[in-house]
């Protein structure tokens, strides 16, 4: 049985009542991370953490089909990495302070963006990519072109609009 028959997934998923309980969940986190010391947690505990997300995602991420089903342990997860990655220290830490990792931060909102738009016309002209080479049939190609097309666009749309948009609303609002 379905909790709202006839409403698609991706519709009701997006409208934030139906984000309460990562909310909750997330609230729930941070009041009981806020009054820890940053320093007891070691990048052992972040890789024991990791380990059990990514073993519990391999055991029971077929099983169950609704994504948010997993959010139970996905939200306190991704509360525990920012909360110890917060100190600056360790592999992890080192690893997302990376220039291409910071790089791939700015242009993620791009990227999260865009991403629909590419993937709707890939999808619409799939016949016609087809006509022009029999290797867009290969899944792993056609993904690798997809995230070649979209880390293109999502720079371009990074430099081009979100960042010229960011420094006149700063200056705008800066007085």
């Amino acid at each position: 049985a379905t909790l709202f028959p006839g409403v698609p997934f991706p519709v009701y998923y997006s409208m934030p009542i139906f984000r309460l309980p990562e909310f909750l969940i997330g609230v729930c986190t941070f009041l009981v991370l806020k009054n820890l010391n940053e320093n007891i947690f070691t990048d052992w505990h972040q890789l024991i953490v990791l380990i059990v997300l990514i073993t519990y995602l391999v055991i029971f991420g077929p099983v169950i089909s609704n994504y948010i089903g997993h959010n139970w342990i996905i939200v306190p997860f991704i509360a525990f990495m920012i909360y110890t990655l917060s100190n600056g220290k360790g592999v992890f830490a080192k690893i997302l302070a990376h220039p291409i990792s910071v790089w791939l931060g700015r242009i993620s909102y791009s990227f999260y963006s865009f991403q629909v738009l590419v993937i709707k016309l890939l999808i619409d002209y799939k016949e016609n990519l087809l006509k022009i080479s029999p290797l867009f049939a290969d899944a792993k190609l056609i993904f690798c072109f997809t995230l070649c097309i979209l880390l293109l666009i999502s720079t371009a749309g990074y430099y081009l609009i979100e960042e010229p948009a960011r420094r006149k609303l700063r200056k705008m609002y800066s007085n």
